[in-house]
């Protein structure tokens, strides 16, 4: 008789788990969607390594790529790589980098990097997988979005329809 509680409270937590971890599942999901096409670009004041303030309404009017990256991150560090391939290709792009590491001092990444104090920004924009993209047409809406890195050329081509869209 003393093993039936035993079976009911496995029976119990084999049924409960599944449950349990797609409710933590879905949180977590929707937690980090990051910011939509569409959607407005937060305001938000944020600050070079230096310490000097931006503030994203000033990005109005631009065009502007906003990159979410770790600095740690060999998939982030490959996307600056191809980012600094085809810049040029770009000129009236700007390219902002939000590093999720609010420590952040690397003197060899050639875009400026801001880093969000308050983390507002980063909170509305991160994502599960980092680099994130979002490319900030002139109205201050996010046109698009996506998380990885792709290779220069397809890049290159996926810029050219954004900047052709946008114009």
């Amino acid at each position: 008789m003393k093993k039936q509680p035993t079976r009911w409270v496995l029976l119990a937590t084999t049924l409960t788990l599944p449950v349990l971890l797609v409710v933590c599942a879905h949180r977590t999901l929707r937690e980090n969607q990051g910011l939509r096409q569409g959607d407005e670009l937060p305001k938000a004041r944020l600050r070079t390594a230096e310490g000097f303030p931006v503030d994203t309404d000033s990005w109005r009017g631009t065009m502007t790529l906003l990159v979410l990256f770790n600095p740690v991150c060999k998939a982030c560090e490959a996307e600056i790589r191809t980012l600094n391939t085809i810049a040029p290709q770009f000129p009236d792009l700007k390219i902002v980098l939000l590093s999720l590491d609010p420590a952040v001092a690397q003197a060899d990444i050639p875009f400026p990097v801001l880093i969000d104090p308050s983390r507002a920004l980063v909170k509305k924009a991160r994502r599960l997988a980092v680099p994130a993209l979002y490319w900030i047409g002139h109205d201050g809406k996010v046109q698009y979005a996506r998380t990885g890195q792709r290779p220069p050329a397809e890049e290159a081509l996926l810029f050219r329809k954004l900047q052709a869209k946008g114009d």
